[in-house]
């Protein structure tokens, strides 16, 4: 993290629940990476971020059935900006294995809405739009 030493993360805690953070994919990964801290100015966006992180304990305390699952759906995602980059360029086609790899992140993106649905967990924004657009597009049969 930037502006810091290491003593001063490790003093406060910071390096510790990082070492425990374990993501569940690429795109979790990324976001780890990407930490930062809120600024002064940003207090109601900070508050905002630890009711969503005591939603997440309560939950997890709750229904850890639910919460695993999810984990589980989640593992499942692999990266595929390169092949919607290749899709925005239109420069060449897709071969079988591309193909594969977009159905299948489109059907985990409706598995998990399912199980978020279902779960009642508020995500704010994070919500995932349906992908059934995209599944009939992909499986015309």
């Amino acid at each position: 993290m930037k502006g810091f030493s290491r003593h001063q993360l490790a003093a406060t805690g910071f390096a510790f629940v990082m070492s425990k953070l374990e993501p569940c994919c690429c795109y979790g990964e990324e976001k780890k990476r990407a930490v930062d801290w809120f600024p002064r100015d940003e207090k109601d966006k900070l508050a905002y971020q630890l009711h969503q992180l005591s939603e997440a304990v309560r939950i997890q305390a709750s229904r850890p059935e639910l919460v695993h699952g999810i984990i589980g759906i989640l593992h499942r995602f692999k990266e595929i900006r390169g092949i919607l980059r290749k899709i925005e360029g239109q420069m060449e086609f897709l071969d079988a294995t591309e193909f594969f790899e977009l159905k299948n992140f489109a059907l985990d993106m409706e598995y998990l809405r399912s199980a978020v649905d279902k779960s009642g967990i508020n995500l704010g924004s994070l919500v995932p739009h349906s992908t059934q657009p995209v599944i009939r597009l992909l499986n015309p049969d």
